[in-house]
């Protein structure tokens, strides 16, 4: 959690920076708020919403601008996370793990990054999404998935001759 702070700049101001270093400088009164916190500061951009519901965390993705799976490759078979983000229809910017290319398999919208690349990870969310919302939309829905249920566990209408017509 620290780690995550230090690196948000959280509660840190130019002064921080500059602990152990003597420094001379004039400061007009309507400037003084710049010193106050520290630019890279993304404190008010980050939170912690502590744990969800399945329903609480689809709530939190549909809100957010892009869903992040910075997932280092640990051999799982699957995310529910990730399926979550995309029965949503974020745009889901995930690491190039196994888990996740298999996915992308029959899901295409997902956009990748190096595991550990954080200069890549940054230009990708400053990117235009590669996929437009509408090409995000999933292929299979509740409507298919009952079709095809149906299709493969209904009686045939009729059956002569050992022929289903």
């Amino acid at each position: 959690m620290r780690k995550l702070l230090d690196e948000t700049y959280v509660d840190r101001t130019l002064f921080d920076e500059l602990e152990n270093k003597a420094v001379s400088l004039g400061v007009q009164a309507d400037h003084g708020a710049f010193f106050v916190s520290h630019p890279k500061n993304i404190g008010a951009r980050v939170h912690f919403l502590g744990a969800q519901t399945d329903e609480g965390f689809a709530r939190a993705m549909a809100v957010c601008d892009h869903v992040v799976l910075p997932y280092l490759e640990v051999g799982q078979s699957a995310s529910g996370p990730m399926t979550i983000s995309v029965e949503m229809g974020c745009r889901v910017i995930a690491a190039r793990n196994h888990a996740f290319l298999q996915f992308a398999r029959y899901y295409p919208a997902i956009e990748f990054f190096d595991i550990g690349n954080h200069l890549e990870l940054a230009e990708r969310i400053l990117a235009k999404p590669a996929y437009p919302a509408a090409d995000r939309a999933a292929r299979y829905t509740v409507a298919t998935n009952r079709k095809t249920y149906l299709a493969a566990n209904s009686r045939p209408a009729a059956v002569q001759g050992g022929a289903v017509l």
